[in-house]
């Protein structure tokens, strides 16, 4: 059996933190509720902690390296924080499972999907849900 090195888990995680780009809520008749692309502001975003990492990135004009910064997705315990509220919905509704979409794949049907533990209501405007998605890429893939 092959075995998957550090650098191709690096890989893997980039590319779903760049490539899984919608978040969809679904209600218990599975109809979607809410759809917003990752990032969106402050309220659905990546949480997990990232190694920032000087890299070169180019060229000046005597061929001197130009440096640079990224993150890299070296954490195998990826979050994505989703904060969603009544005032952003059609009320009343619910909420019973959370779907990552990658907008980017040949088969538009890729979803990572998880059920909540307890279906959320939405009656008011001022109702709040806030749900972190667990993926942990890298121990166990």
């Amino acid at each position: 059996m092959s075995e998957v090195q550090e650098l191709a888990y690096i890989d893997l995680r980039q590319y779903i933190v760049e490539n899984w780009n919608q978040v969809r809520l679904l209600n218990d008749l599975g109809e979607e509720v809410f759809v917003k692309p990752i990032p969106s502001g402050s309220h659905i975003r990546w949480t997990h902690t990232t190694t920032r990492t000087q890299v070169v990135i180019g060229t000046d004009l005597s061929g001197n390296p130009i440096l640079g910064y990224i993150n890299v997705q070296t954490n195998p315990k990826m979050q994505l924080r989703i904060q969603v509220y009544g005032s952003e919905l059609t009320l009343p509704t619910n909420i019973a499972s959370v779907e990552l979409v990658n907008l980017n794949s040949h088969d538009v049907s890729a979803r990572i999907k998880e059920s909540l533990d307890t279906v959320a209501n939405f009656k008011t405007a001022q109702d709040i849900l806030t749900y972190t998605l667990n993926l942990d890429v890298g121990d166990v893939l």
